[in-house]
């Protein structure tokens, strides 16, 4: 259908291009190539991995410091030919960050720290490594991204954790004047932020003022998790619900290591541990307990994975024999198993020597019958531990 005229002026031509809605070799149309930006961000450096959606490995791995004008050149330079996406560890450096960097135009998300995915035992403490190991999972869409309040929300949240605030902070009440005044703990502010009062309090309700609400605090371990015992092969699982605590109330999540994994291996499901035997010994487990904003706090308990005892496994046949024989040979290792696989060792003894001896040479038994009469004879079977 043919649209209204072009209008046309004077010294000017004025004309319109009807394009197909496929967009084949439209050079405005073509899709730029994404590179994830993984970030391990502390509070001086940032440490930065650079992955193009087409590269195996990062192409680009550098350490600056936290400087958001230098952050912003780079991922500017990067943005000339690629679509960015960036992410980091939720933590200390909060939201402002991801505030940041969606306000320069490109995508940012702030991960869940205790759900990214790692080898039993794994441990990350290296920035270079942390950040290129963001990079990769990002793109691979295998990391679990926690959703940024807006800056209304936060105000509304501190509004909340303002209403408990007699208990929460101390004060000094002095009368003067028969007005009772509050005396509130210094408030800290967010670093760069514009302070227009000295003191920032809400009413008492009594005619006295009370300071504003805290920050986020961190949780805090209760008591101590009891150690477990567990066999090879078994598994010993522990809520640890009620030995952490959070004073803001704040949802916590779980997360634990293994000391010695050649001894047993941990996971973490929700506030349940579960330790599983992997061979004799003794190991370490830590639980970590961090809030939405990345503050933490560990216990550790101990995991003994305990020896199993050898079993039985075949009754012997009756031996009858006429004085003066022997029987050699008999293989008492097919009479028992071992659960952990250990090698045994083996012995023999009878209840009457006088009318028939016992001895083994390895697992090979041989009898003597020494007289006419009846005795038994008992076999021993030992592991090592």
């Amino acid at each position: 259908m043919e649209g209204p005229p072009l209008p046309a002026y004077r010294g000017f031509r004025a004309t319109c291009d009807v394009h197909s809605g496929t967009g084949t070799g439209d050079p405005l149309m073509k899709r730029r190539p994404k590179v994830y930006v993984g970030m391990d961000v502390h509070k001086d450096t940032v440490t930065i991995a650079v992955l193009p959606e087409a590269a195996r490995e990062p192409t680009l791995v550098m350490r600056m410091s936290h400087d958001p004008r230098g952050l912003r050149r780079m991922l500017g330079r990067l943005a000339r030919e690629h679509e960015v996406r960036a992410c980091y560890e939720a933590s200390g450096a909060g939201y402002v960050l991801e505030r940041k960097i969606r306000a320069w135009g490109h995508e940012c998300e702030i991960v869940a720290p205790s759900l990214i995915p790692r080898r039993p035992g794994e441990r990350r403490k290296h920035d270079r490594k942390d950040a290129e190991e963001l990079a990769r999972l990002y793109r691979a869409g295998e990391l679990v991204t926690i959703r940024v309040p807006t800056e209304r929300e936060e105000r509304v949240r501190d509004l909340v954790r303002c209403r408990p605030i007699r208990e929460r902070w101390q004060q000094v009440s002095k009368v003067l004047g028969g007005f009772r005044i509050c005396m509130p703990i210094p408030c800290q502010f967010a670093r760069g932020s514009t302070v227009l009062l000295f003191l920032l309090t809400t009413s008492c309700g009594d005619g006295g003022t009370e300071p504003a609400p805290p920050q986020n605090q961190a949780p805090t371990a209760v008591g101590s998790i009891a150690a477990v015992s567990l066999v090879v092969g078994g598994a010993a699982v522990t809520d640890v619900a009620g030995n952490f605590s959070d004073p803001d109330g704040d949802a916590l999540a779980y997360e634990a290591v293994s000391s010695d994994t050649g001894v047993a291996v941990v996971a973490a499901s929700g506030s349940e541990v579960t330790v599983t035997g992997v061979a004799v010994g003794q190991t370490t487990i830590t639980v970590t307990a961090a809030d939405p904003a990345g503050l933490s706090a560990t216990q550790s308990y101990a995991a003994t994975v305990m020896n199993r005892p050898p079993v039985a496994t075949a009754v012997p046949e009756e031996q009858i024999q006429t004085v003066g024989d022997t029987v050699s040979g008999i293989d008492v290792s097919t009479w028992f198993t071992d659960p952990d696989g250990d090698s045994l060792a083996y012995a023999a003894s009878s209840a009457d020597t006088a009318v028939a001896t016992a001895q083994v040479d390895g697992s090979l038994m041989n009898l003597v019958a020494r007289s006419q009469g009846r005795t038994t004879v008992t076999v021993t079977a030992t592991d090592p531990g």
